[in-house]
């Protein structure tokens, strides 16, 4: 029998017992496999980092690989899974000062309303359902707002990812990549101002020593007023890292962030009850004080892969992450009539991650199939305090608001507490090749222990929660031509609910939600791989979503059943060598299939039923305007609803952004960039997201940045 979760210093603790069984465990599995007698392979074969090191030109849009589908470098057109990257030229020629400017580019992607909420984190909605952001393949629970200057690329994986990376939302997930150190790097300085009093500069510096040893650093300074009244923000970010060649067959990356933010807590603007405007975007309801939100964030990560021989490769991973935040802002939540209630909240968030990870990829040959079998174990904890302490409510009028009066008196709220979460995990995957290398199967599973314990300090009352999940996916491509290929796929996800929560009227705690998705689509690739496209069809059912007990008020039941199915489109890549582009769009139909809290046939808040973009760069590279080139783009989103009680809409927009800059290189090697964004070239007014009529997020008005760059 698996033992219980006994965290407290007072309670025995086999969960590390567990740990090293695993451990063990996974480490047999890697010496018993017969690699030795593997058939040998001409490619190179070892474990790739996910870590991504530079392999194309610095202004390419092509992409040919994602490792977050897989845990490996195969082709995305020969992996059955919609997978979309944005790379670091797209982030940095629409200047995206913020992941969801940069996850817009990709279908079914919309961002969550977290600005007004305890923590701003990057959660993302993914074909309709909620996802927190995961780092390098870890999915982290308090990843604040990120600073994109230390971002590689953004990999979203759609549909359940569970059968991979445990325990998720069946949406998919949003990854992003770290920059790390590389052999081939240069250096560059830079220097920015924008609209709203916005400052830039920051630094990326390469060095290399006996082709063994590759240093990085990343600095970055951002200090900027925003277009919302009384409200400024303030980023630091430094960013280490180093890769060493230990030996032929051995590497060791290891890299760091930290990031110290005041970033401002924004409601939003308020609707009325009505679901209309009121007053213009700029206008904060409580006036000029309590508005930010102090943080430190930093994450280290050491990762080791090492080669056995041509057909063998392991690697380890360790990943710590630390987060702590502190509130002096007021919030609110809906009120009566044409009123918010307002309060004045100073919480203080604490949270370690601990993530490690191990695994092995053998690739041998079965008769006429080849194979890459992946295998590993994995363990996180986690570990959340939260400490609340907040005011009275008091009314604010959204017609005529007044800037609260103290002193404010601040208590202890109800919701202080102390939650851990360990999860011991491991995975088998087997990527098949057949048919003169036609054929492409992907099978693959994962089994999850997943203990947690809960303490809220104002009861004391300690909760204790164990759940298992055994998730799969499989999923097959056909090459019909060397350029056209159809896939089809189906795979499940599992995701625990939190302990202390979500309990039935006899106290027991309630089962993890589910979800299966099933998607069929087609990939073509033109121009010598250089242009990619992915059409795909699909629908996710979301089963055991927690529900109000009908007959028992306060608590709950497993009666839940949501559903998302759609149509998506994405392409990227060059069309010629002066024209590239990326471009998408989601048909997502959201729909409430059962339950006693959501109004059934609602459809999900903040998920528009159609949206896509479009984003054209073109360089001349020869001529008079030889050096100079462009951008322009449009992102469009139809109406949604804006609760999840469809009480109110908000309304569709399309925006389009613009861009301009020259290149030029300087006498000793140089390369000197000027580059001018503008953001919303037309000025509208548009709505992001919602939770309440009470916060609604404006999207940012007409505003324009300049850069100037040097690198050497």
């Amino acid at each position: 029998m698996k033992p219980s979760l006994r965290l407290p210093a007072h309670r025995p603790y086999p969960g590390f017992l567990r740990l090293h069984l695993m451990g063990l465990a996974g480490l047999a599995t890697l010496f018993t496999l017969p690699a030795a007698h593997a058939a040998p392979s001409t490619a190179d074969n070892r474990l790739d980092p996910l870590t991504v090191e530079a392999d194309k030109k610095d202004d390419d849009y092509s992409v040919q690989t994602a490792r977050t589908a897989t845990r490996t470098d195969v082709p995305i057109q020969e992996t059955p899974l919609s997978i979309q990257v944005v790379p670091k030229e797209i982030i940095e020629d629409q200047n995206a000062t913020r992941l969801k400017d940069v996850y817009r580019n990709v279908s079914g992607v919309a961002p969550v309303k977290t600005e007004g909420r305890g923590i701003q984190f990057e959660d993302a909605y993914v074909r309709g359902f909620s996802q927190r952001l995961s780092i390098d393949g870890v999915q982290l629970y308090t990843m604040p707002t990120l600073n994109l200057a230390g971002i590689e690329r953004v990999e979203v994986l759609k549909g359940p990812s569970s059968a991979l990376y445990g325990a998720m939302e069946p949406g998919g997930m949003v990854n992003a990549l770290a920059k790390t150190a590389e052999f081939n790097s240069r250096s560059s300085l830079y220097g920015e101002v924008g609209s709203f009093d916005s400052y830039r500069a920051g630094v990326d510096l390469g060095w290399t020593a006996n082709d063994d040893i590759a240093l990085r650093f990343i600095g970055d300074y951002h200090d900027s007023d925003t277009f919302r009244d009384f409200l400024d923000y303030r980023s630091i970010l430094v960013a280490p890292s180093l890769t060493w060649k230990i030996s032929d067959d051995t590497r060791l990356t290891t890299w760091m962030w930290y990031q110290n933010l005041d970033r401002p807590v924004d409601n939003g603007v308020a609707f009325s009850p009505m679901g209309y405007p009121v007053g213009p975007i700029t206008r904060n309801l409580t006036g000029s004080r309590h508005h930010n939100q102090e943080i430190e964030d930093s994450v280290f990560s050491a990762q080791i892969d090492h080669e056995v021989n041509e057909s063998f490769s392991v690697r380890a991973r360790a990943l710590v992450h630390h987060f702590r935040g502190e509130n002096d802002a007021f919030r609110w939540s809906p009120g009566a009539g044409n009123n918010v209630n307002a309060y004045l909240d100073a919480s203080i968030f604490g949270n370690w991650e601990y993530d490690f990870i191990a695994d092995a990829l053998w690739k041998f040959e079965l008769g006429p199939t080849s194979h890459q079998v992946l295998a590993g174990f994995e363990f996180d904890r986690t570990d959340y305090t939260y400490q609340r302490l907040t005011s009275s409510r008091f009314p604010v009028s959204i017609f005529q608001p007044i800037e609260p009066a103290g002193p404010l008196v601040l208590t202890p709220g109800n919701f202080r507490q102390n939650v851990v979460t360990e999860t011991w995990s491991g995975y088998l995957q087997d990527q098949i090749d057949a048919m003169d290398d036609r054929l492409h199967i992907l099978v693959g599973g994962r089994v999850d222990w997943v203990d947690q314990y809960s303490r809220p300090f104002s009861t004391g009352i300690e909760s204790w929660q164990e759940d298992t999940g055994l998730t799969g996916r499989g999923g097959v491509v056909y090459d019909l031509t060397p350029c056209l290929s159809v896939f089809g796929n189906a795979s499940r996800s599992f995701n625990p609910n939190n302990a202390g929560s979500n309990i039935g009227i006899g106290g027991e705690t309630i089962d993890p939600t589910t979800g299966i998705q099933y998607e069929v689509g087609t990939k073509y690739s033109a121009f010598e791989d250089r242009l990619s496209m992915t059409a795909a069809v699909y629908q996710i059912t979301k089963d055991n979503v927690p529900v109000s007990d009908p007959y028992n008020p306060g608590f709950v039941v497993n009666g839940g059943e949501l559903r998302s199915s759609g149509f998506e489109f994405d392409v990227l890549g060059k069309i010629t060598p002066n024209l590239q582009l990326i471009g998408s769009y989601a048909y997502t139909d959201t729909e409430v299939l059962n339950s006693t809290s959501l109004p059934v046939g609602a459809r999900f808040a903040n998920i528009p039923l159609h949206s896509g973009s479009l984003w054209l760069k073109y360089d001349f590279t020869s001529g008079p305007l030889q050096g100079f080139g462009m951008g322009a783009g449009v992102f469009a989103a139809s109406a949604k609803s804006g609760d999840n009680n469809g009480s109110f809409d908000l309304p569709g927009y399309a925006r389009i952004d613009l861009a301009a800059w020259y290149r030029t290189e300087l006498a000793h090697g140089q390369d000197l960039k000027f580059q001018v964004n503008v953001m919303n070239a037309l000025d509208r007014t548009y709505y992001e997201s919602s939770t309440s009529t009470a916060s609604v997020q404006p999207g940012t008005p007409l505003a324009a940045t300049a850069r100037c760059t040097l690198t050497f």
